[in-house]
């Protein structure tokens, strides 16, 4: 018989029917009030150690004896369970409370056990000197009047629902349905109360999981072969790698030339990069900074170095090259809020749809209201900080409607917050690609100094040795009130080398934007005019001026339409057209070049791609510049296999099908698919292509990583380069023994783990069917296993872990989930009465761990989260049977035990009240 939260709460009722009707009045067990003073749940001193640095024994609830009473009628203590943001943290707690079966009675009123609940919410605890209690948390430090607590003789040290509402972000309920006390706590996902900081993350203590591996994260070969009419062609291959040393990574790529020459190999690209925060440093081939629009990656080969001062760089997804303008750039800066309105008007600064107010204003007779240092999201990462909004109360009064304003930014990409600034140094040569190692023909070498002038400027002015001397600089312009973004990088010498961009947003639905490089100049307008119409205008200072529309609208989510049509100033037309219905879309392109039109028909019984994968595509292409043999038709079938690779594509895809222009016909086939774990074939073959030729291609890529071998192969190591990998998993661990052995099946649910107390999905994380993938900096992490994700009667064998992340390696972690088992009844005296108040501790003989229940008014208990192996149970110094329980594989995950105390004669009880905490009983109490 398993006892719920509902169960408690119609046996109370029960109970409390019974005692109405034959006016009974309750006496409570001895000892339930020898007990009294032990209220919280027990924690091992393992988990003590794990969740806070709080002693064991600078317990609130021992600064004062607590004497045993008898509870009067009206001072109920009922079990109700204990919800953090509507998630279940504690299934039973005592409180001293009324409800009518309906809803609470006083809810204010009702005196909740303070330590349980601060230890839910890992909230940290100590006694100040002016009679204060300091509550904090990574969030907020709060004083709390030390005489707010209540020393009450069974719940120990206890406060009041209203007092406890007083700590900033909590807000309590009691939910009748779950028998529940819901708090709404701040989140450590969403931002800090003040909006000002990001939230402390501790990772002391805790075990530390490093990549696996000795240096080399994963290589790779490429080969492939091409053709045309014969089966003879051009043969090329190439070799990457990639590793970390210590805290810094490196990479090498290696061209191998075609078959049969003499030289058949040459260095590509070979570098180390350290990353951190504060400083960067990156040694071999790089892009230097101060060519604006360089391609050429690995001709400028040497050292260099970048210092960041009062900023912290951007958080990339996608590797690849190192690039020092991205790493120039802040992920946050302050920003000013400036408005006007009628002096008199109390203005409050609030954030997204909370109700926090983050700063306040009075008007003054200026009219002006203004708000500095609101933290913004920079142009590299526009999710943070986008959704303030501004409250006005006219005439101060908080009981009037108030006017809502947003205030939302957008902020130049390189742009810095006030005070911050970056210096980069560079020296090295330029390499000639000649021979297997290449050659070295002059030095280069440079300096940039940029730094945040005010919150709308950022300069940077710096100079370099490239065929003579240049100079560098860099402004980045963003007016307050003004939305409009301006970034120019220039660099001087025998020819300018200019690269700008402006972005004009009046209101969500226009912008207007530039950018001018060595090429071109060119201009853009979007202007949505209705829900589904948008007006287009361009300008190209190369192919002249173009203005059009764009038409989308969505009946379903199997039934769309979308057109585009544009003129140019010479007449002529550009048009696109995608329609779809159910399993058909029809698509259609042209232009003054060519014209493509296809159909598409989804061979599945559903419209649904992402499921079905069979599909029949006819197409037509006509060139209309160029003869008529190059008009080129086809029908093929394609098919992609739901089933997914490490790096998201399809495990294996093919097509097959026949084309034909006016000189003839002939097959098409085309095949992608793993021909073994780390093993990738791509092949094609078209028997009349467009350009009226026979062609193929071959190409074979084997790749190997140190996480399970070929077994977690990732054909994009590019991202290794800059980045570490972070691979996520857990197993049933049948037998305990924290290994995943043959048959233990693997299991994933992305409520399972949270990185620095975020979701998974904040980091864009990449879900497999038993996996998830992230991609992060080098860094330490927190990993925890969050209880949401357990499977039905599992729990993890770790509560959390430190993550080491090192750029060019993998780290792996799979998390061990063995069986949960429960145990639940009542516990009585000899005469058979319930025993209610009372703590049950369950002792895991081998290991110590201890967990712990406290039984209701019906003497009803609840341990959970057991593990296999012998417990011992205990009740304070009293003699309890059966006192041992014992969990096998064979046992069932929830059973049913009730047990049976020996009260002494000598315990007698007396009555006592609740009394209040001076701050002197408070002066011996300290936590740390």
């Amino acid at each position: 018989m398993v006892y719920s939260s509902n169960d408690r709460s119609s046996i109370y009722c029960v109970l409390n029917f019974f005692r109405k009707s034959i006016k009974i009045v309750a006496i409570a067990s001895p000892l339930v009030m020898s007990l009294a003073p032990i209220a919280g749940a027990e924690l091992s001193s393992e988990k003590i150690n794990q969740l806070s640095p709080i002693p064991p024994d600078s317990d609130l609830s021992k600064v004062l004896p607590i004497t045993p009473a008898i509870i009067p009628q009206e001072d109920r203590i009922i079990p109700v369970g204990l919800m953090i943001n509507g998630k279940n943290v504690l299934p039973s707690m005592n409180v001293r409370g009324q409800e009518n079966g309906e809803k609470a009675v006083d809810f204010d009123e009702w005196l909740v056990p303070f330590d349980e609940i601060v230890e839910a919410l890992k909230f940290q605890v100590k006694a100040e000197n002016n009679g204060r209690i300091e509550i904090s948390s990574p969030l907020f430090t709060f004083q709390l009047p030390a005489d707010k607590l209540i020393k009450d003789t069974q719940l120990g040290q206890a406060i009041s629902i209203k007092d406890l509402q007083t700590i900033p972000g909590l807000k309590a309920k009691f939910d009748l349905n779950k028998y529940a006390i819901d708090l709404a706590a701040p989140s450590i996902d969403r931002p800090s109360i003040s909006g000002m900081i990001e939230p402390a993350i501790a990772v002391d203590g805790l075990a530390t999981v490093k990549p696996i591996g000795w240096g080399v994260g994963a290589v790779q070969e490429r080969f492939s072969v091409s053709g045309q009419n014969q089966f003879s062609g051009t043969t090329q291959g190439e070799f990457k790698a990639v590793g970390n040393i210590g805290d810094a990574n490196w990479y090498l790529r290696v061209d191998q030339s075609p078959l049969g020459e003499t030289r058949n190999w040459n260095i590509g690209d070979a570098n180390i990069i350290y990353q951190r925060p504060k400083k960067d440093v990156v040694i071999g081939s790089q892009i230097p900074f101060w060519r604006q629009q360089s391609n050429s990656s690995g001709s400028y080969w040497g050292w260099t170095t970048i210092w960041r001062n009062g900023f912290t760089p951007p958080v990339s997804a996608v590797g690849g090259d190192f690039l020092a303008n991205e790493r120039l750039q802040s992920t946050r800066m302050g920003r000013s809020i400036v408005g006007q309105a009628v002096p008199g008007t109390l203005v409050q600064l609030v954030r997204g749809a909370q109700v926090q107010i983050l700063q306040e204003k009075l008007v003054d007779i200026s009219g002006v209201y203004r708000f500095d240092n609101v933290i913004v999201s920079s142009g590299v990462d526009n999710t943070f900080g986008q959704d303030y909004r501004v409250l006005l109360y006219p005439n101060a009064q908080l009981t009037a409607n108030p006017e809502t304003r947003p205030a939302q930014f957008i902020t130049t990409p390189g742009q810095l917050p006030t005070g911050a600034s970056a210096l980069v140094v560079s020296t090295g040569a330029n390499r000639i690609t000649e021979g297997n190692f290449g050659s070295f023909d002059r030095a280069q070498g440079g300096l940039l100094y940029r730094s945040g002038v005010n919150e709308n400027l950022t300069i940077g002015v710096g100079t370099a040795f490239d065929r003579g001397l240049v100079g560098v600089g860099d402004i980045f312009w963003q007016p307050n009130n003004i939305p409009l973004q301006v970034a120019v990088s220039a660099t001087t010498g025998q020819q300018w080398d200019i690269l700008g961009r402006f972005d004009y947003r009046p209101s969500s639905k226009f912008l207007l934007s530039g950018n001018i490089d060595q090429f071109s100049t060119r201009t853009d307008a979007n202007w949505q005019l209705t829900p589904n119409f948008t007006a287009l205008g361009s300008y190209d200072s190369r192919r002249g001026t173009n203005i059009g529309g764009q038409y989308r609208v969505s009946h379903s989510r199997y039934h769309s339409s979308y057109v585009q049509a544009e003129i140019d100033q010479r007449a002529q037309l550009k048009f696109a057209a995608i329609q779809r219905l159910n399993n058909w879309q029809f698509s259609h392109q042209s232009n003054q070049a060519a014209t493509t039109t296809q159909v598409t028909y989804n061979l599945g019984k559903s419209p649904d791609r992402i499921d079905n994968n069979h599909e029949l595509v006819v197409s037509h292409q006509s060139n209309t510049q160029a003869d008529a043999n190059t008009n080129y038709s086809s029908i093929s079938w394609r098919y992609q296999s739901p089933d997914r690779t490490a790096d998201g594509r399809s495990l294996w895809q093919t097509e097959l099908g026949f084309g034909a222009n006016n000189l003839g016909g002939g097959v098409l086939a085309g095949v992608d698919l793993d021909l073994a774990p780390g093993f990738r074939l791509r092949g094609s073959y078209r028997g009349a292509s467009e350009n009226g030729r026979d062609s193929y291609a071959l190409e074979l890529t084997s790749t190997m990583t140190t996480s399970g071998g070929v077994k977690g192969t990732n054909t994009q190591i590019e991202d290794l380069r800059v980045l570490g990998q972070l691979e996520l998993t857990a197993f049933i661990d049948s037998n305990g023994n924290g290994r995943q052995d043959p048959g233990e099946k693997s299991y994933y649910d992305p409520l399972l783990f949270k990185l620095n107390h975020r979701q998974l999905k904040y980091y864009q994380a990449t879900d497999r069917v038993n996996s998830a993938t992230v991609k992060l900096p080098p860094d330490h992490y927190r990993l925890d296993i969050d209880p949401a994700g357990y499977p039905i009667d599992y729990h993890a064998s770790i509560d959390a872990v430190r993550v080491q992340i090192s750029a060019g390696n993998i780290t792996s972690i799979a998390v061990p989930l063995v069986p949960a088992y429960s145990y639940t009844g009542v516990v009585q005296d000899r005469s058979g009465n319930p025993i209610s108040g009372a703590k049950i501790t369950a002792t895991l003989i081998k290991t110590g761990q201890k967990i712990s229940s406290i039984t209701g008014n019906a003497g009803i208990y609840y341990l959970e989260g057991l593990n296999r192996g012998e417990y011992r149970l205990t009740i304070s110094d009293l003699s309890i049977s059966p006192d041992r329980i014992y969990i096998t594989p064979l046992s069932k995950p929830t059973q049913e035990l009730n047990l049976f105390v020996t009260i002494p004669t000598d315990k007698v009880p007396t009555i006592d009240t609740p009394t209040i905490l001076t701050p002197t009983g408070l002066s011996t109490f300290s936590r740390q």
